[in-house]
């Protein structure tokens, strides 16, 4: 999808009309989702956040009820991309600033 939304604005920058290609069904992402393996994402998260410290006290004025009458609270985690992560995103952008 990114690469659709910056394929547009770099067509519109330059004074074109954009040209996208036909999106997949919606179905089909959703039967592809369905038959991922997340074993593994879940290992590498648990292990990356590992040791991570709970944050206290946060989330205490966004509290909400869940459908089911329990109490559902909110916390936010900060990250930081690394100079990499960056460069790599600015690249599929065609940005090298």
């Amino acid at each position: 999808m990114l690469k659709q939304v910056f394929s547009a604005y770099k067509s519109l920058a330059g004074g074109e009309e954009p040209t996208l290609d036909p999106s997949p069904s919606y179905r089909n992402y959703i039967d592809w989702l369905a038959a991922q393996d997340y074993s593994e994402d879940e290992r590498f998260w648990k292990q990356t956040l590992k040791g991570s410290r709970r944050r206290q006290g946060l989330a205490t004025d966004r509290l909400s009820t869940g459908s089911h009458g329990e109490v559902v609270t909110h916390e936010e985690l900060g990250l930081q991309f690394s100079v990499e992560s960056t460069a790599s995103c600015r690249a599929l952008r065609g940005n090298t600033d």
